[in-house]
Order: structure tokens, then sequence, then C-alpha cells
């Protein structure tokens, strides 16, 4: 995801496949997440789940600063700090949620921003076959 777009705010939003972890037909308690990300800015980003093949968009507020670096094309020469190095993210996040199979599910939102969604970790409880 990379925000080109006349310092507008970009929405996006990117689902993972699901996955049954290993484990098909045992109910799992999802209890947290940690989407790990690149970005080279302030996106705001909402992090949650999808349960058993629900396709529902979440619906989050998401709040975004611009990117501090200089745009290509609109940057002043010699005044403008050009991007840097991408800053690593990995927050853990409460999901919360019971089921067979997840999806995380990520809203994101930027201004002249990049961001790369790299890999999720996730911690859940193994149930009983119902």
């Amino acid at each position: 995801f990379r925000n080109w777009y006349n310092g507008s705010q970009i929405r996006m939003d990117a689902k993972q496949a699901f996955n049954n972890f290993g484990i098909p037909g045992r109910i799992k308690h999802f209890k947290m997440a940690r989407p790990i990300m690149g970005t080279d800015g302030a996106p705001g980003v909402y992090a949650g789940l999808n349960i058993d093949y629900d396709n529902s968009t979440p619906s989050a507020t998401l709040s975004t600063s611009p990117s501090p670096y200089g745009s290509w094309d609109s940057a002043t020469w010699d005044t403008s700090t050009w991007g840097g190095d991408l800053s690593i993210q990995k927050n853990w996040q409460a999901t919360g949620g019971i089921g067979y199979s997840a999806a995380m599910r990520l809203l994101v939102s930027g201004i002249g921003t990049s961001v790369y969604w790299y890999s999720t970790d996730f911690v859940y409880e193994v149930g009983g076959v119902i």
C-alpha cells in the first residue's frame, strides 16, 4: 500500500486467507493477534478478525497523519526531508472470537505513507470437538 494521490487520504482493506491453524474441526478461542508491518509514516490501523468464513467488513474510524517526508514532484528541493527507512510495527491487538478458523483483517488509512504487511502472529486457546 503506497499513497501517492495528491496528499489525499487513502483507505486500504486487506484480509489474509482463512486458516484453521492445522487443527480442523477443533474450536478455538482467539485472544490476540499481532500484525507485523513496516511503515514510513503514522497510518491509522484497525486490526480485527473474520471468523469461520464470515466476510463482513468492520466499521472503524481511523485517524492518520500525513507522512513527514517530501513527496516526489511536489517537495521543495534542498528543504524537504526525504524518506527514511521503514519502521517495524508489531503491536499486539486484543481480538476476541470463537470459531474453527480465522482470517486477520486490516483497515489502514494513510496520507503519503507506505505500509507493508509482512505476517501475523496469533494467540488462541484450543477447545474440544463440538
